[in-house]
């Protein structure tokens, strides 16, 4: 997977899925005002955009995992697991990340 720094989330979801990230405009507003601790990358498989992720640093080399989509026509593919396997070792290697944090909607079973 690649990982392109990104200033807004493009990615098409179901609207049960959109309910449960914060909006487009949200996003766009997250990352533009927290240049410092806010990473935000689309995600490629070869030349496909598949995902969407960002991250907040919420102290140093650790990271808060606040949004990560799928595209609906790349969900169930297995191509959610390996993106955020990949992520996590692309943060390491490229910014020092040591920690991960995350939560989910109760309900999500797939974040879960």
């Amino acid at each position: 997977m690649i990982f392109i720094k990104s200033k807004e989330m493009k990615i098409n979801l179901t609207s049960t899925q959109s309910e449960m990230l914060s909006t487009k405009e949200d996003i766009i507003k997250i990352i533009k005002d927290n240049p410092d601790t806010v990473k935000a990358f689309d995600i490629y498989d070869n030349d496909e955009l598949i995902g969407f992720v960002l991250v907040y640093e919420f102290e140093k080399n650790k990271y808060f995992l606040w949004e990560y989509a799928i595209d609906i026509k790349y969900q169930n593919q297995g191509k959610g697991k390996q993106a955020l396997i990949d992520f996590i070792n692309y943060m390491k290697e490229n910014f020092a990340a040591k920690e991960f944090t995350t939560t989910y909607i109760f309900g999500n079973d797939v974040a879960k």
